[in-house]
């Protein structure tokens, strides 16, 4: 009996030290989940990247299919333990519809909404801000049709 208890506690135990990164995991996902209140949680992406260089950062990219007449949120919310800033553009093969970081005021908006006019497949792209070492999560919300 004291045996299983033991590897009971040992197995339990390893478990947490995988959950070392917390901050970027589950507790960021519930934060922007409220900011999603009243719509429906569709899919979120995580971006992580080690600090890159400044001029070309390191960045994800993601296809995601929008619906014409659908209002989206999209909602960024980065880990406070790390000092980078998330960027995220929505764009198509041809113009970028929106963006989490206005350059001309240079002011970042973690939540932002795209008004879908066209059915087709969209590109989100993320990175950090000057290329530093960074943890956010992306959440996408349908708010309705509008």
């Amino acid at each position: 009996m004291l045996n299983k208890l033991a590897l009971f506690i040992l197995f339990f135990s390893l478990l947490s030290l995988g959950d070392v990164h917390a901050q970027c995991g589950n507790e960021l996902k519930r934060e922007a989940y409220q900011k999603i209140k009243g719509g429906t949680y569709l899919k979120d992406f995580r971006i992580r990247f080690e600090e890159s260089s400044k001029r070309n950062p390191e960045s994800d990219e993601f296809t995601i299919m929008l619906y014409k007449g659908v209002r989206y949120r999209f909602v960024v919310k980065n880990d406070k333990s790390k000092e980078g800033e998330a960027i995220i553009k929505l764009y198509d093969d041809f113009k970028i519809y929106a963006s989490s970081y206005d350059e001309a005021s240079a002011t970042h908006h973690n939540i932002f909404e795209f008004f879908c006019q066209k059915t087709q497949a969209y590109y989100l792209s993320g990175h950090f801000k000057d290329g530093d070492k960074g943890c956010a999560i992306i959440m996408l919300g349908n708010m309705g049709k509008f």
